[in-house]
C-alpha cells in the first residue's frame, strides 16, 4: 500500500521544483531581454556615433573649402587692386623721380635742359660769326646781379628754421589690453618690417601719426592708411572710434602722394 505522507512529500517536492524551474526560467527570460536591450542600445549608440562623426567630418569638408574659396576671392580682388592701383601709383612716383634725376644728371635727349648759374642773356649780344667766342662763352657765364642777395635770404631763413624750436612728440600712455575700448594696431612699413602698439578707441589720427614719427617715419613725408578697400587717414583729428575697427587692425605706412 502505496502510504499517504509519501505521496504528500512528492507532490510537495514536485511543486516545489516547478516553482523552482518557473522561477529560474523567469529570471534567464529577464537576462535575455536585458542583454538584447542593452546590445541593441551598443549598436544604435555605435550607429549614432558614426553617423555624428560622418557629418562632423563633412562639415569640417565644407568649412575648409568655404575658407579656401574665399581665400581666393581675397587673392584675387587684391591682385585686382595691385594690378589697377599699386602699382601704376608706384610706376608714376618711379617716373617722377626719375625725371627728377635726369633733369640734371642726365642726357640732354632724355630731359628738358635747364640753365644753370643765372638767367641767359642770350639776346643781350650778337650771335653768330660776328660774335667772338669769349663774348658768346661771357654771355653762358653771367650769373643774376642780386644772387648773393639771394644766397643771404636763403641763409638766414635757413638759420632761422634750425632756431625754431622743436616740437617733442609725447605719445599718451598704453592702454591695457583687456581694456573694451583698446585697439591693437599694427603697421606694415615700406621697408617691409611691422611695428605694433596699442591704442585708445578715442585717440585721435594724430597720435597715429606721431606714433610712425617715432618709429622713424616722418609724418611729413609718410602717412597711414588701411588695406582693402584703401582708405588713407587724412583728417588728424578724426577719432579712431569713427573708422569702427576692430579688436585688432592692419594698417599701412605709406608714402604721401
Amino acid at each position: 500500500m502505496i502510504d499517504t505522507k509519501d505521496i504528500r512529500n512528492f507532490i510537495y517536492i514536485a511543486c516545489q521544483g516547478f516553482f523552482l524551474t518557473a522561477v529560474v526560467a523567469l529570471f534567464l527570460n529577464w537576462l535575455v531581454t536585458k542583454f538584447i536591450k542593452f546590445h541593441s542600445a551598443r549598436r544604435t549608440e555605435g550607429k549614432q556615433r558614426e553617423i555624428t562623426s560622418s557629418y562632423t567630418e563633412q562639415c569640417k569638408t565644407q568649412e575648409s573649402d568655404w575658407k579656401q574659396q574665399l581665400q581666393r576671392q581675397y587673392e584675387t580682388q587684391a591682385e585686382s587692386y595691385k594690378e589697377r592701383v599699386l602699382l601704376p601709383r608706384e610706376e608714376s612716383k618711379r617716373k617722377k623721380k626719375e625725371e627728377e634725376f635726369l633733369k640734371f644728371s642726365g642726357p640732354s635727349w632724355k630731359g628738358q635742359g635747364h640753365a644753370l648759374g643765372g638767367e641767359s642773356v642770350l639776346s643781350a649780344a650778337p650771335e653768330g660769326p660776328s660774335a667772338s667766342a669769349g663774348q658768346t662763352a661771357a654771355q653762358h657765364r653771367r650769373v643774376l646781379e642780386d644772387i648773393n642777395q639771394q644766397v643771404a635770404d636763403a641763409a638766414a631763413h635757413a638759420a632761422a628754421v634750425a632756431r625754431r624750436p622743436k616740437k617733442v612728440i609725447t605719445l599718451p600712455e598704453e592702454p591695457d589690453s583687456n581694456d573694451a575700448d583698446t585697439i591693437t594696431i599694427i603697421f606694415r612699413t615700406p621697408i617691409g618690417t611691422i611695428c605694433q602698439r596699442r591704442f585708445n578707441a578715442s585717440d585721435q589720427v594724430q597720435v597715429l601719426l606721431d606714433f610712425i614719427t617715432v618709429e622713424g617715419f616722418s609724418q611729413r613725408t609718410y602717412t597711414v592708411a588701411t588695406s582693402y578697400p584703401r582708405r588713407v587717414l587724412q583728417d588728424p583729428q578724426a577719432c579712431l572710434r569713427d573708422f569702427k575697427f576692430q579688436k585688432k587692425v592692419v594698417l599701412n605706412i605709406e608714402e604721401r602722394d
